[in-house]
């Protein structure tokens, strides 16, 4: 409806209004706690832990992702997702609705366009906007994303010889903190898989037996010098690296 007056379209808070918006579930015992920056700020400036009246929750977790949980009971408004989702993806599948960030129209983020980058979760001060299976890591690697050649700069959260966490590095100048679903979400399911080859194999009498990287590169390297100019070919792979 076209508006004829400059009046405000949406009141600010009354005071009945901030007190019960206070009594929203703010607690930190959740999976963002070890890099929650309001929790960090607070510890920083000194600010004191006091109790309030709290209601419990008064949205519903949106856990229909395959990969992120929405929890708008602790979002605070800072609006970072939805610009990072629509001016740095140029996607647009968040929006602000109830004072909080949710899916575009309030709907499923399953039911947008969303094309589950996990930019958001990266980018979210709270826990609000969390991976679904991320764990507090003890430790992280830098590391290159192995998904394409594109040379992502990644930082592997481990436990121990697990993957429990993966985020972009942003002075890497190949993708300056961002990933794609495959890079932020696929490489501890593949790297933590128990069938997972972690060693060259040749075959031998027709079965591939486990062999060291000496034996397999002397053996691509005698098999390929038998074959000179026109015939050689190779078939190559997205996952390939640019050296390789």
């Amino acid at each position: 409806e076209r508006r004829d007056n400059f009046q405000e379209m949406e009141l600010g808070y009354t005071e009945d209004m901030a007190k019960k918006e206070a009594e929203r579930c703010m607690a930190c015992g959740c999976k963002a706690a070890d890099y929650c920056t309001l929790r960090q700020l607070a510890a920083e400036y000194g600010v004191s832990d006091t109790p309030t009246k709290q209601v419990g929750q008064l949205y519903p977790k949106d856990k229909s992702h395959p990969f992120i949980e929405i929890d708008a009971n602790k979002c605070i408004a800072c609006i970072r997702c939805i610009r990072t989702c629509l001016d740095v993806q140029n996607v647009g599948a968040l929006s602000f609705c109830y004072r909080v960030a949710v899916p575009s129209y309030a709907r499923s983020l399953l039911d947008t366009n969303c094309e589950s980058c996990g930019q958001c979760v990266a980018s979210c001060p709270v826990g609000a906007l969390v991976s679904k299976d991320r764990l507090p890591p003890l430790s992280e690697v830098s590391t290159i994303c192995p998904y394409c050649g594109v040379g992502c700069g990644i930082l592997l959260g481990t436990i121990g010889n697990t993957v429990v966490s993966v985020r972009g590095v942003m002075e890497n100048p190949a993708n300056r903190g961002r990933l794609c679903v495959k890079g932020r979400f696929g490489i501890p399911e593949f790297v933590n898989h128990e069938e997972r080859l972690t060693t060259p194999l040749i075959r031998k009498n027709g079965r591939l037996t486990e062999a060291t990287w000496e034996e397999a590169l002397d053996l691509i390297t005698n098999q390929l010098s038998q074959y000179k100019s026109d015939k050689f070919a190779a078939i190559a792979s997205a996952k390939c690296t640019n050296e390789e």
